[in-house]
Protein backbone atom coordinates (compact mmCIF):
# COMPACT_ATOMS: atom_id res chain seq x y z
CA UNK A 1 0.00 0.00 0.00
CA UNK A 2 2.84 2.38 0.85
CA UNK A 3 4.67 1.50 -2.32
CA UNK A 4 1.64 2.37 -4.43
CA UNK A 5 1.19 5.65 -2.57
CA UNK A 6 4.84 6.60 -3.02
CA UNK A 7 4.73 5.73 -6.73
CA UNK A 8 1.60 7.86 -7.19
CA UNK A 9 3.14 10.68 -5.25
CA UNK A 10 6.33 10.64 -7.30
CA UNK A 11 4.31 10.66 -10.55
CA UNK A 12 2.28 13.62 -9.33
CA UNK A 13 5.40 15.43 -8.25
CA UNK A 14 7.03 14.84 -11.60
CA UNK A 15 3.98 16.13 -13.46
CA UNK A 16 3.61 19.22 -11.26
CA UNK A 17 7.23 20.35 -11.37
CA UNK A 18 7.93 22.92 -14.04
CA UNK A 19 11.12 22.31 -15.83
CA UNK A 20 13.05 25.18 -17.24
CA UNK A 21 13.68 24.67 -20.85
CA UNK A 22 17.03 25.91 -21.98
CA UNK A 23 17.29 26.94 -25.57
CA UNK A 24 20.49 26.38 -27.42
CA UNK A 25 20.55 30.07 -28.23
CA UNK A 26 20.80 30.91 -24.54
CA UNK A 27 23.93 28.85 -24.27
CA UNK A 28 27.22 30.12 -25.44
CA UNK A 29 28.62 27.60 -27.80
CA UNK A 30 32.26 27.24 -27.96
CA UNK A 31 33.91 26.35 -31.16
CA UNK A 32 33.90 22.62 -31.47
CA UNK A 33 30.31 22.34 -30.29
CA UNK A 34 31.02 22.14 -26.56
CA UNK A 35 28.41 23.80 -24.40
CA UNK A 36 29.36 26.38 -21.87
CA UNK A 37 27.44 27.32 -18.71
CA UNK A 38 24.08 29.04 -19.21
CA UNK A 39 23.85 32.80 -18.97
CA UNK A 40 20.88 32.81 -16.62
CA UNK A 41 21.21 31.60 -13.01
CA UNK A 42 19.87 28.14 -12.13
CA UNK A 43 16.43 28.21 -10.52
CA UNK A 44 15.79 25.97 -7.48
CA UNK A 45 12.21 24.68 -7.19
CA UNK A 46 10.48 23.41 -4.05
CA UNK A 47 8.38 20.27 -4.41
CA UNK A 48 5.72 19.48 -1.83
CA UNK A 49 6.02 15.77 -1.14
CA UNK A 50 4.01 15.19 2.03
CA UNK A 51 2.09 17.41 4.36
CA UNK A 52 3.02 17.26 8.02
CA UNK A 53 -0.25 17.09 9.91
CA UNK A 54 0.26 17.84 13.62
CA UNK A 55 -3.15 16.34 14.48
CA UNK A 56 -2.13 12.93 13.21
CA UNK A 57 1.16 13.03 15.08
CA UNK A 58 -0.48 13.81 18.42
CA UNK A 59 -3.64 11.77 17.95
CA UNK A 60 -4.35 9.44 20.84
CA UNK A 61 -5.68 6.06 19.90
CA UNK A 62 -8.73 5.15 21.93
CA UNK A 63 -9.09 1.41 22.47
CA UNK A 64 -12.25 -0.12 21.09
CA UNK A 65 -14.44 -1.43 23.91
CA UNK A 66 -14.97 -5.15 24.04
CA UNK A 67 -18.17 -6.32 22.47
CA UNK A 68 -20.88 -8.11 24.41
CA UNK A 69 -20.19 -11.16 22.27
CA UNK A 70 -17.00 -11.65 24.26
CA UNK A 71 -18.88 -11.84 27.55
CA UNK A 72 -22.14 -13.73 27.88
CA UNK A 73 -24.93 -11.90 29.70
CA UNK A 74 -25.38 -12.79 33.37
CA UNK A 75 -27.87 -15.48 34.21
CA UNK A 76 -31.28 -14.18 35.24
CA UNK A 77 -32.11 -14.28 38.94
CA UNK A 78 -35.13 -16.53 39.25
CA UNK A 79 -37.90 -16.25 41.83
CA UNK A 80 -37.08 -18.42 44.83
CA UNK A 81 -40.28 -20.24 45.58
CA UNK A 82 -38.97 -21.45 48.93
CA UNK A 83 -38.28 -17.87 49.97
CA UNK A 84 -41.81 -16.92 48.90
CA UNK A 85 -43.46 -19.65 50.95
CA UNK A 86 -41.09 -18.90 53.83
CA UNK A 87 -42.06 -15.21 53.77
CA UNK A 88 -45.75 -16.10 53.78
CA UNK A 89 -45.28 -18.52 56.67
CA UNK A 90 -44.07 -15.60 58.81
CA UNK A 91 -47.26 -13.61 58.21
CA UNK A 92 -49.19 -13.47 61.48
CA UNK A 93 -52.93 -13.04 61.02
CA UNK A 94 -53.88 -13.49 64.67
CA UNK A 95 -53.84 -9.71 65.40
CA UNK A 96 -56.34 -9.30 62.57
CA UNK A 97 -58.95 -11.52 64.21
CA UNK A 98 -59.53 -8.80 66.83
CA UNK A 99 -60.65 -6.39 64.08
CA UNK A 100 -63.06 -8.73 62.31
CA UNK A 101 -61.14 -11.45 60.50
CA UNK A 102 -63.43 -14.49 60.70
CA UNK A 103 -62.01 -17.64 62.28
CA UNK A 104 -61.39 -20.69 60.15
CA UNK A 105 -59.51 -21.39 56.95
CA UNK A 106 -58.44 -18.51 54.81
CA UNK A 107 -56.87 -18.82 51.37
CA UNK A 108 -54.64 -15.98 50.16
CA UNK A 109 -53.14 -15.38 46.75
CA UNK A 110 -50.16 -13.09 47.18
CA UNK A 111 -48.33 -11.47 44.25
CA UNK A 112 -44.68 -10.47 44.60
CA UNK A 113 -43.13 -7.87 42.29
CA UNK A 114 -39.53 -8.29 41.02
CA UNK A 115 -38.26 -5.97 43.77
CA UNK A 116 -39.31 -8.64 46.29
CA UNK A 117 -42.20 -6.75 47.89
CA UNK A 118 -45.85 -7.77 47.89
CA UNK A 119 -47.81 -5.85 45.27
CA UNK A 120 -51.31 -7.27 45.88
CA UNK A 121 -53.22 -10.05 47.58
CA UNK A 122 -56.62 -11.69 47.35
CA UNK A 123 -58.38 -13.30 50.32
CA UNK A 124 -60.88 -16.16 50.02
CA UNK A 125 -62.89 -17.29 53.03
CA UNK A 126 -66.35 -18.64 53.91
CA UNK A 127 -67.35 -15.41 55.63
CA UNK A 128 -66.42 -12.03 54.18
CA UNK A 129 -63.85 -10.18 56.29
CA UNK A 130 -64.52 -6.63 57.41
CA UNK A 131 -62.68 -3.73 55.70
CA UNK A 132 -60.69 -3.20 58.92
CA UNK A 133 -59.61 -6.86 58.84
CA UNK A 134 -58.49 -6.52 55.22
CA UNK A 135 -56.48 -3.42 56.14
CA UNK A 136 -54.83 -5.41 58.93
CA UNK A 137 -54.02 -8.28 56.52
CA UNK A 138 -52.47 -5.74 54.13
CA UNK A 139 -50.33 -4.32 56.93
CA UNK A 140 -49.11 -7.81 57.82
CA UNK A 141 -48.31 -8.58 54.16
CA UNK A 142 -46.24 -5.39 53.86
CA UNK A 143 -43.71 -7.08 56.12
CA UNK A 144 -43.38 -10.11 53.81
CA UNK A 145 -40.46 -9.84 51.40
CA UNK A 146 -38.40 -12.11 49.16
CA UNK A 147 -35.00 -11.53 47.46
CA UNK A 148 -35.23 -9.45 44.28
CA UNK A 149 -35.61 -11.45 41.07
CA UNK A 150 -35.75 -10.93 37.31
CA UNK A 151 -38.90 -11.26 35.24
CA UNK A 152 -42.55 -10.65 35.85
CA UNK A 153 -44.67 -10.66 39.02
CA UNK A 154 -45.09 -14.04 40.74
CA UNK A 155 -48.24 -15.16 42.55
CA UNK A 156 -48.26 -17.76 45.34
CA UNK A 157 -51.21 -19.28 47.17
CA UNK A 158 -51.25 -20.21 50.82
CA UNK A 159 -53.92 -21.43 53.20
CA UNK A 160 -53.98 -19.94 56.71
CA UNK A 161 -55.99 -21.02 59.70
CA UNK A 162 -57.26 -18.28 61.96
CA UNK A 163 -58.02 -19.51 65.46
CA UNK A 164 -61.27 -18.38 67.08
CA UNK A 165 -60.44 -16.01 69.92
CA UNK A 166 -63.10 -17.60 72.08
CA UNK A 167 -61.58 -21.01 71.71
CA UNK A 168 -59.55 -22.01 74.68
CA UNK A 169 -56.63 -24.26 74.08
CA UNK A 170 -56.53 -26.96 76.61
CA UNK A 171 -53.53 -29.11 76.88
CA UNK A 172 -53.32 -32.02 79.20
CA UNK A 173 -50.99 -31.34 82.06
CA UNK A 174 -48.86 -34.08 83.39
CA UNK A 175 -47.92 -34.50 86.90
CA UNK A 176 -44.20 -34.98 86.78
CA UNK A 177 -43.80 -35.88 90.38
CA UNK A 178 -42.69 -39.40 90.80
CA UNK A 179 -42.07 -41.25 93.99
Amino acid sequence: MRTVALALLSLLAAACVRRNVVNEEDLDMEPGGAASTPKAPVVVQNVEVARDDPEEATAVRVPVPASNADHPPPDPVLFRIGAGHGALSHVDLQPCRDVGLPPGYLRMRVTFRPSGHVVRAAVESEAPPTPEALTCVGEQLELAMVPAFDGENVTLSRIFFVVDRTAVSTSPSRDQSSD
